[in-house]
């Protein structure tokens, strides 16, 4: 009877951790600034044994659009970030064809939020999509598409993620 008690005791403590204790240590990750859309992202040099590059995607070259991948492959896995800085949620959504929900039906539970969860990225207000293929996650100013690959999960993706931010000029 005292494990079981114990146990409940121990689950309570560790939902009860301030964010800071949970917080992971990015210190020695790689920090890619893009002075034309004034932001940064840390990302590390190596996850799950294999080596992580961040490179340009599409056409651009500029960095608007960027991709933290594992270096050593080119099937479609790692997270594209697309800026749109000073873009809200919204405009930042029709731009990119998503039919997004607003705060308010995710905190209502309408229909048109299946699939929606409410998140933040670095600290600043943010939306969720978990698709079959691709997670989504819209915050003013950016977008990030996940594409769980192998040893590339949801979970550290979203650490990289949390790693974004605009400089003053932008915020």
């Amino acid at each position: 009877m005292k494990a079981k008690y114990l146990g409940i005791t121990l689950l309570i403590s560790v939902m009860l951790l301030p964010a800071a204790a949970l917080a992971i240590d990015t210190a020695d990750w790689q920090i890619y600034k893009n002075e034309v859309y004034g932001y940064e992202i840390k990302y590390p040099l190596i996850h799950a044994y294999l080596p992580l590059e961040l490179r340009p995607v599409g056409g651009e070259k500029d960095g608007r659009e960027i991709k933290v991948c594992f270096a050593e492959t080119s099937v479609h896995h790692g997270i594209v970030v697309k800026v749109y800085p000073g873009k809200k949620i919204s405009k930042i959504a029709s731009i990119e064809g998503i039919k997004a929900p607003s705060f308010r039906d995710i905190k209502d539970g309408l229909p048109i939020a299946h699939n929606w969860s409410i998140t933040k990225v670095n600290s600043r207000d943010a939306i969720k999509h978990r698709g079959d293929v691709v997670i989504t996650i819209i915050t003013n100013g950016a977008v990030f598409y996940i594409y769980p690959w192998y040893n590339f999960s949801e979970f550290f993706a979203e650490d990289v993620i949390s790693t974004f931010k605009f400089n003053d000029l932008y915020a």
